[in-house]
């Protein structure tokens, strides 16, 4: 039998066994161990603990204050009383007071929130403004003003976006371009030109290059000497490095000889355990065919 199974079957025998004791437990109480008197042992003594415990409080007594004694109604009443008046005094109140809840007076008046943020919008010591004539008047005018709110005038005019960034574009000192023949001729020409640019000499030279590596029909990324190194890894040696390689995969097809290292690091490699691991687990573990169920019963005697 596996150790899955025992385990399974010991499992559903605690189960069976707990359930019996929770049933007891719950509604089959067999003795008066959950009451919380003193007198356990008889349900009577129990009873007759909690009639006497309940008898010796005290009275009422309107004279003391305290957690064995009672006030009367009228005792309660008047003292609610006297709280309710201190309550009310304004001398003992603490806290805040919503600005919602007061009103105008003869002399201090409330006012709103709008009112409020109309305040705030003045200056600490502000005064009137100044006249319009004085405000209008541009001599005293601060700040900047926007070019799109200006108008072409007799003398000097606005110009747009477009033209500024045209106007900044023109080297300063800048003069008349050269004659467009002057411009045209290839002995005024600097600088240099790049290849492609030159008709039929890219397709000339690539007919070349296909003709001396004879690689026309190869596809684009190996028509290259550098695509055909680079496909190669840059290994000079590159057929004994694949037969080297090949000689340390593991083969089907006839046996090999590997190092302990080697053969530890194919282990890793696919997740295996050794042969050694396998014995130390099973001396771990043990017998798995042993009977937890009555080892269980044999705990319960």
């Amino acid at each position: 039998m596996s150790l899955a199974t025992r385990l399974q079957d010991l499992a559903t025998r605690v189960a069976t066994e707990l359930k019996s004791h929770k049933t007891l437990i719950n509604g089959n109480a067999a003795d008066l161990a959950a009451l919380t008197t003193t007198a356990k042992s008889n349900l009577v003594a129990a009873v007759n603990e909690v009639a006497a415990s309940v008898g010796s409080a005290a009275g009422i007594d309107d004279g003391t204050t305290s957690t064995t004694s009672t006030w009367s109604s009228s005792k309660t009443a008047s003292e609610i009383g006297t709280a309710s008046t201190a309550d009310r005094a304004r001398s003992n109140h603490t806290g805040t007071q919503s600005a919602d809840t007061v009103v105008d007076g003869t002399t201090n008046k409330a006012y709103t929130a709008a009112e409020k943020t109309k305040l705030a919008g003045v200056a600490t010591a502000a005064t009137a403004n100044a006249t319009d004539a004085a405000l209008r008047d541009r001599a005293t005018h601060t700040g900047t003003q926007s070019a799109d709110t200006l108008t072409d005038g007799t003398t000097n005019k606005a110009f747009t976006a477009a033209e500024k960034t045209k106007l900044s574009g023109i080297a300063t000192g800048a003069t008349a371009n050269a004659a467009d023949s002057a411009l045209r001729d290839r002995s005024t020409h600097t600088g240099t030109q790049a290849a492609s640019t030159i008709s039929d000499f890219q397709a000339t030279v690539d007919a070349r290059i296909s003709t001396v590596l004879d690689i026309a029909g190869a596809p684009t990324t190996l028509d290259t000497l550098n695509e055909l190194a680079a496909a190669l890894g840059d290994d000079a040696n590159f057929s004994a490095t694949t037969a080297t390689a090949l000689g340390l995969r593991v083969r089907v097809d006839a046996s090999q000889s590997f190092t302990s290292p080697q053969q530890a690091q194919a282990r890793t490699n696919i997740g295996a355990a050794a042969a050694a691991d396998l014995t130390s687990l099973t001396t771990a573990v043990g017998n798995t065919d042993v009977d937890l169920v009555a080892a269980f019963e044999a705990g319960l005697t």
